[in-house]
């Protein structure tokens, strides 16, 4: 019999997966006996014991123990403490059901078949955006796959940049292909410009597929920037084996314009999609599956929009073009 290496890392996953059930289950065992029980009580029983038996074992040790601490006083948790604890069990309660639930989903990606109940229970792994990126977006799923797209000049990389900045600060490690610029000095600018410098931020000035898979083969990112797919001609299919060697990696494609508007490329990427932003003169347009269809971000902001109108007028020198 032939093993292939996908089948020891799923093998590895899901002990992993069940290490982490059983250690979150120890985990909230103990933080339940802290909430129901006095202090004294878990003094006198210890809580490896209280623990077991709350699942139903070690009654005559939880008795014994029981019976010392009612010569003792009675220590009650403050209101502030029994918040703090139920908020922590209620955060250890729907990793355990969203690691629970994923192995149940694991064995219907396998079978082709889930459950009604699994899948309407199943806890989907979603980023909690906020604020204008919610408007914008909604919640994506863990992971997302995203296009940017638009005509020279309207904002495109400028949207892409923002969002990249986002991400990185505040959900994990991103590397942005800077495949049309590279190492350039407005590509620095740019980091300049938006305060891109933080520990989650890398750039890459690959122009082929070979070495953006190598990169990816040897460190993990949780979204990969690919600015612009048409620059580095990578096709539909060859995008899709991105996605599935690297299957929690997000990836945002930045995609040209044609001359009538549209995506330049095979339909295919649109389709393939989650997210799809369209950027015109300066307002991203958004259309996808997890917010309604039509809702905007102002790439520029007022002040830097007044400034551009300012320009074309003549009234003063533009800065920003020159970050396209």
């Amino acid at each position: 019999m032939e093993f292939e290496a996908n089948d020891f890392e799923q093998i590895d996953e899901a002990k992993a997966n069940e290490a982490e059930i059983n250690s979150l289950k120890s985990q909230l065992g103990a933080l339940n006996a802290k909430l129901m029980f006095p202090a004294k009580m878990r003094a006198a029983v210890g809580i490896g014991g209280l623990t077991a038996a709350l699942t139903g074992s070690f009654v005559p040790t939880m008795l014994a123990g029981y019976a010392g601490y009612k010569l003792g006083k009675k220590e009650e948790l403050s209101d502030v403490d029994k918040q703090v604890l139920n908020n922590k069990i209620k955060a250890l309660k729907t990793r355990i059901g969203m690691l629970e639930s994923g192995e149940r989903a694991a064995e219907a990606e396998e079978s082709g078949i889930m459950n009604s109940y699994d899948l309407q229970n199943y806890q989907y792994e979603m980023y909690p955006f906020t604020g204008e990126w919610e408007e914008l977006m909604g919640r994506p799923s863990v992971p997302f796959a995203c296009m940017v797209y638009g005509k020279p000049k309207n904002g495109k990389s400028i949207f892409s940049i923002q969002f990249a900045k986002y991400l990185s600060e505040n959900f994990g490690t991103c590397l942005y292909v800077a495949a049309e610029e590279g190492f350039s000095y407005t590509l620095q600018k740019k980091l300049d410009e938006f305060g891109m410098q933080n520990q989650n931020m890398n750039f890459a000035n690959y122009r082929e597929v070979g070495p953006l898979r190598q990169a990816l083969n040897a460190q993990k990112f949780d979204f990969v920037f690919l600015d612009s797919v048409n620059y580095m001609n990578l096709t539909p299919e060859e995008i899709e084996e991105l996605k599935a060697e690297n299957p929690r990696t997000s990836f945002i494609t930045i995609n040209q314009a044609t001359k009538n508007g549209g995506a330049r490329g095979s339909l295919v990427m649109e389709h393939n999609c989650d997210i799809i932003i369209e950027v015109i003169k300066g307002v991203a347009y958004h259309r996808g599956r997890f917010q309604d269809a039509g809702t905007t971000f102002d790439i520029f902001g007022k002040d830097e929009e007044e400034e551009e109108n300012n320009a074309e007028s003549g009234e003063s020198e533009n800065k920003q073009l020159d970050l396209f």
